[in-house]
């Protein structure tokens, strides 16, 4: 399993959506200036987070995206799934079903369902909340720059 650009964008998206609503709904013209990531390509990832009912969005002069809920209430996982699809190790574990003519003989089978298992604990035990907090790199500059004053 590999994480797409989509993948990774739509975290970056929603973490910035969070950050800056507080103002208003927030606009992709405004996400994508931030976060330095083309508007077309946001556009393409919009329709699947608001189709998963994690974006709300609002056209005209006040329009803009917000968030369907608070920030703590999101996994990764959600917001992964909702752009990436499955998250799988393997094929035979997709969709919760083992469809494999193997999986009764496969050796590898307990590996996958393990692996497949720590993937899923993971993202899902990480919130949007969890995700809007400092960088190593941000908590250096800013103790840094508390030094300096």
């Amino acid at each position: 399993m590999k994480i797409s650009s989509k993948g990774r964008y739509a975290l970056r998206l929603l973490i910035d959506i969070a950050e800056n609503e507080r103002a208003g709904r927030v606009s992709i013209r405004d996400v994508a200036g931030r976060q330095e990531i083309s508007i077309k390509y946001l556009e393409q990832i919009v329709p699947h987070l608001t189709k998963a009912k994690l974006l709300r969005s609002a056209r005209g002069a006040q329009g803009g995206y917000s968030l369907a809920k608070p920030p703590e209430q999101y996994t990764a996982g959600e917001i992964l799934r909702a752009v990436e699809g499955d998250l799988s190790p393997v094929a035979c574990l997709a969709d919760g079903k083992n469809l494999c003519e193997r999986a009764q003989d496969c050796r590898t089978l307990g590996f996958w369902t393990g692996l497949h298992q720590a993937i899923q604990a993971y993202v899902d035990g990480v919130t949007l909340r969890d995700l809007m907090q400092p960088s190593p790199a941000e908590k250096k500059r800013s103790e840094a720059m508390y030094l300096l004053d």
